[in-house]
């Protein structure tokens, strides 16, 4: 729920310090097991929060795991086919239509475990296409239920965040990694 709330917030702006993005397409790649996307590329910014409150975590055994390369991959393509298909649209313009900064914003809270693109491969295939991602690695230390003869209790089980992977999915394309432990962060 903090992720949407900032996502929100960086989309609309914030009337402190995020201004929004009103004149950039926005879309909305969401991913467990597999990559989905939630909202196409678009400038109807109004459209993202219905689309957004449809993202929910993995519930069942069958959709859980990580598949950040494939999300890179899929988000990738989004943007690199809607630069081409811009930059074909003359409509009477002098010159055609150009992005002309291509951004993915990584969010994740694990490491990669599922899905047929490497997360580095993918990575590399963005910055061939000119496009910078930027991770952010959400939350501290996962934990586990472990049921015991006093009852369930939630022990910890180190961080399932793999930041060196993030931190070179980032220098490949030119973005940058940051963590993110509550939040205010």
């Amino acid at each position: 729920e903090v992720v949407k709330r900032v996502f929100q917030e960086f989309v609309f702006g914030n009337g402190r310090e995020l201004k929004g993005r009103g004149d950039d397409l926005v879309g909305l790649v969401a991913f467990a097991r597999y990559a989905d996307t939630v909202c196409p590329l678009t400038l109807a910014h109004g459209a993202l929060g219905q689309f957004l409150e449809t993202v929910h975590l993995a519930e069942r055994r069958e959709e859980d795991g990580t598949s950040i390369g494939d999300a890179i991959a899929l988000a990738a393509a989004r943007l690199h086919t809607a630069g081409e298909t811009l930059a074909k649209q003359v409509d009477g313009q002098e010159k055609p239509y150009e992005i002309k900064s291509k951004v993915i914003i990584l969010l994740t809270d694990g490491q990669h475990n599922f899905g047929q693109r490497d997360p580095m491969q993918a990575a590399s295939m963005a910055a061939d296409w000119g496009i910078r991602i930027h991770a952010i690695g959400v939350g501290g230390e996962a934990v586990t239920a472990v049921q015991t003869p006093l009852g369930r209790f939630m022990m910890p089980t180190g961080s399932d965040l793999d930041e060196r992977t993030l931190t070179a999915i980032a220098e490949r394309t030119g973005g940058i990694y940051r963590k993110a432990d509550d939040a205010e962060s």
